[in-house]
């Protein structure tokens, strides 16, 4: 990775209701150095104990309902502008660590208009002309999030149901 930043940091939470991300919190002392104001959802690429990982760094603030366990951290104040970047529980699980294990985060500016999509997505995209020109009319963001789904289906049951789906959205955009 070009322009790497290190640092390092503790594995937390990201309070969503019953629910919480695995995440590492990254602070202005490192955003200073990136084109936040540019990108506020900068795509990065970064290693986590020697693990790759892509993904964005999602703003919030001290004391919002998701990082309001963070007000007891005596470098935290509320209000305070923090960023954060989800650690997928399969790079937890490599590189062995859990909540509130120390990792050695490296982090570079990634590919801002990367989409990643399921090779069936792509021969779906390929054969469908109407479908295609919707598509390639989307954001890389909008793009993402439409293709999230079908990247993660597990079964070709699902994954047929999220094509469908996928059509459905574009053809009624």
């Amino acid at each position: 990775m070009a322009n790497e930043i290190l640092f390092e940091t503790t594995i937390d939470k990201y309070d969503f209701g019953p629910y919480f991300y695995t995440v590492v919190y990254v602070g202005s002392d490192i955003t200073d150095q990136l084109p936040m104001d540019k990108y506020p959802r900068l795509r990065v690429e970064a290693t986590v104990d020697g693990y790759p990982s892509k993904g964005a760094l999602m703003p919030d603030k001290i004391g919002s309902k998701q990082t309001e366990h963070l007000l007891n951290k005596s470098y935290t104040k509320r209000g305070e502008r923090i960023w954060y970047f989800q650690v997928p529980k399969k790079v937890l699980k490599e590189i062995s660590k859990e909540l509130g294990d120390s990792v050695e985060v490296k982090i570079s500016v990634g590919n801002q208009d990367e989409v990643e999509i399921h090779p069936a997505m792509e021969d779906f995209l390929r054969e469908n002309d109407t479908v295609n020109q919707k598509w390639e009319t989307l954001t890389p963001g909008k793009k993402r999030s439409l293709a999230y789904p079908v990247l993660k289906a597990k079964t070709d049951i699902t994954l047929e149901k999220r094509l469908i789906e996928l059509e459905e959205a574009l053809l009624n955009l």
